[in-house]
């Protein structure tokens, strides 16, 4: 019985841009529900492989079915090529490739979607035929086109075939007014419950907050609050989801922070995980079973929209050259490979290069740095001995990812989790981590000049208003000390910017007399979460730098570290306003840190006006 090659190949026209269309092309396990797939499963094959690499063997999940194939992690260039490939160890086929290409049209965008491979005799042939060419373009043209409508209303996909409980007319406005008025978000209300009700399930369950947030145009933070207070009436469930700092794929999923556990494995990396509060616990989303019930069934095991980090993977073979195009976002991205150590640090920005080459040799990166555009080519070339697997992605997760350090110091979050706690006498990292320290510049002299009762209501209402500003700069704040405020951010350029719109709030508003003044300090680094006195607390090093840098500064001040001020979107903030700030440049020495001087920035914002 001879084998039987084919390729098929369909084109469909869309009027969307190459960015759009990649959240759909991308997420391949709502694709191949899409086009008519059978719901996958792992194969019990896959516990007895003795490989480490991104294989894993799959099975329909279907008894009546005996196809079992072997599959790796997909390639992709996003937004404009996607790849997978499938080695059957049963079942009529015996290879298979699927790809989607995409390109720019007068109109928009081409995608070209091609199945190619073999199969197992004139039989096999006939059932791929049969498989694959019916109604085939039809699925695909009618997936594409109802994306495109979608897209137009700030919705997912439509559920065709909803499964089970659905909340009737009268139970869904019940729905909506108690959200509304525990949210204070009605129009965000209505909108989650249709959504809710009508979308796929696949794109709503492990649902993320940003997410949602790009795709109604709406703030993170609203979007956060909106959600927490959805599950808090049990609308909506979460979860906490670990990803691998090496390959950004799902490695573990827990209801609840006491059942994250670590080291975890990695299936496709082959190694053990370890958790980092910061950066590699997430929050998401799904529906709750009394709410609408979902199956939880999977038609792709390995989908990009998984690793949303990664815009770039291919595998390269020993001595192979390739040219690569992908789309970047102004930002930081980092480009590795599982065969070289180092990383090669990218910036991308408008007049940045259109094009470079990388070598992946023997020898380390070295951490070499690149200024690309936002649509660059890449040559891409492998000098080892070995197949190596070539990534790009951004650097900060918070671009896709709500993070546990984000969302657990929230104080909605709090009242209504308090149990959401890291294990007694247990500890987390929390690397990478930015924390701010405010006080008040002039306390003293406002008591002396409001008394007592008149200075105690104007620090509260400081307060609430560093609360507003940190929570909408994507902070949180860990606690109050006396005046002073200790808060966490994804990133230092949030620090700064809350700070500044405090300040400024001070400044102009009656209500304050304009007599708070604030000082702050910023550093970034690596930090250990805790539980401690009920609520999640941080420790190390990073944390007392910052404490200390605010004992540098003066009223309406800041003063940051130099790790801080080097962060290119930092510096890149503050070239725009450099005509309204001063920036002093300075060694602090600290408390507690004897014989140590820290190079450090202290930074006017008096006059700094935010757009």
């Amino acid at each position: 019985m001879s084998d039987r090659a084919f390729s098929f190949e369909w084109v469909i026209n869309s009027g969307l841009d190459a960015g759009k269309l990649w959240n759909i092309i991308s997420d391949t396990n709502y694709l191949f529900k899409a086009i008519g797939h059978i719901s996958v499963k792992e194969n019990s094959l896959s516990k007895h492989q003795n490989s480490t690499g991104s294989s894993r063997y799959v099975t329909y999940d279907q008894l009546h079915r005996p196809e079992v194939w072997s599959e790796e992690i997909c390639e992709w260039e996003a937004p404009f090529f996607l790849t997978l490939k499938r080695s059957y160890v049963r079942g009529y086929l015996k290879e298979l490739t699927c790809s989607a290409r995409v390109s720019e049209s007068i109109t928009g965008s081409r995608v070209t979607f091609s199945f190619s491979g073999s199969s197992r005799g004139l039989v096999g042939y006939i059932l791929t035929r049969a498989e694959l060419i019916w109604g085939m373009k039809r699925r695909l043209k009618k997936m594409i086109s109802g994306y495109e409508r979608a897209i137009r209303e700030e919705r997912f996909m439509r559920e065709s075939e909803p499964l089970g409980f659905i909340p009737k007319k009268f139970q869904r406005k019940e729905f909506t007014r108690k959200l509304s008025e525990a949210s204070e978000l009605p129009a965000l209300s209505g909108k989650l419950i249709s959504l809710l009700i009508q979308a796929d399930e696949q794109l709503i369950t492990g649902l993320s907050p940003v997410k949602l947030a790009r795709l109604w145009k709406e703030p993170v933070h609203k979007i956060v609050d909106l959600l927490i207070h959805a599950a808090g009436l049990g609308i909506l469930n979460f979860n906490w989801e670990v990803c691998c700092p090496e390959c950004s794929g799902p490695v573990q999923e827990a209801i609840t922070l006491k059942e994250v556990t670590e080291p975890v494995y990695c299936k496709d990396c082959g190694t053990g995980v370890h958790v980092d509060f910061h950066s590699t616990l997430h929050l998401t989303f799904s529906p709750a079973p009394t709410f609408r019930r979902v199956s939880g069934k999977k038609y792709h095991l390995n989908s990009p929209a998984d690793r949303p980090l990664v815009k770039l993977r291919t595998v390269l073979q020993p001595g192979e050259k390739r040219f690569v195009r992908i789309n970047l976002d102004e930002g930081n991205y980092r480009i590795t490979s599982n065969g070289t150590k180092g990383a090669v640090n990218v910036t991308v920005q408008k007049d940045g290069a259109p094009h470079a080459s990388i070598v992946f040799s023997n020898w380390d990166l070295e951490d070499q740095r690149l200024t690309l555009i936002s649509e660059p080519y890449l040559i891409l070339r492998n000098k080892t001995e070995e197949p190596i697997t070539v990534i790009c992605e951004d650097v900060h997760p918070d671009n896709y990812y709500v993070a546990a350090s984000e969302v657990c110091s929230l104080p909605q979050f709090r009242h209504l989790f308090p149990a959401e706690l890291i294990r007694d006498k247990e500890s987390i990292s929390a690397n990478n981590l930015t924390v701010l320290f405010t006080d008040l510049f002039n306390s003293t002299d406002l008591y002396s000049a409001n008394g007592d009762q008149s200075a105690v209501s104007l620090v509260m209402n400081h307060f609430d208003v560093l609360q507003q500003v940190i929570s909408e700069e994507r902070g949180s704040i860990v606690k109050t000390i006396g005046d002073s405020v200790m808060a966490v951010f994804p990133r230092p350029i949030y620090a700064l910017r809350a700070f500044n719109r405090a300040q400024d709030i001070f400044s102009h508003s009656d209500s304050t007399n304009s007599s708070i003044h604030l000082k702050g300090g910023v550093h970034s680094g690596n930090c250990v979460a805790v539980t401690l006195n009920d609520r999640i607390d941080y420790f190390g090093n990073t944390v007392n730098i910052a404490s200390r840098l605010v004992d540098h500064a003066r009223g309406d001040e800041i003063v940051i570290s130099d790790e801080v001020y080097t962060c290119p979107d930092l510096r890149s903030f503050l070239m725009t306003k450099r005509r309204n700030v001063r920036i002093h440049h300075f060694d602090a020495e600290l408390k507690g840190f004897d014989e140590q001087t820290f190079e450090a920035k202290r930074i006017s914002l008096k006059n700094f006006l935010f757009s």
